[in-house]
């Protein structure tokens, strides 16, 4: 899995990574040498109508993590994709 387009943000200790594995677009971010964040897009690369990218747009997700603070983001992970949490 090589990467189509890698950015090192200037000033920071930052790169952004981007590849496809099948139709999936997976995003890494790293800090340094070690990955701090990663997203899979599943589905990325299949084909929408117009309409279906119209209904899709508005929706858009927008997630929040806190880099460095595990539990935090996990928790507000789970919430959002609507898992409570076992206690």
């Amino acid at each position: 899995m090589s990467d189509l387009w890698s950015h090192r943000i200037p000033g920071t200790a930052l790169e952004v990574n981007c590849n496809l594995l099948d139709t999936q677009l997976v995003v890494r971010v790293n800090k340094g040498s070690t990955q701090i964040f990663r997203v899979v897009l599943e589905k990325a690369t299949a084909p929408m109508t117009a309409e279906e990218l119209m209904q899709f747009s508005p929706f858009s997700p927008d997630v929040r993590f806190k880099t460095g603070d595990m539990e935090e983001g996990l928790q507000r992970a789970m919430t959002i994709a609507g898992f409570a949490r076992a206690g």
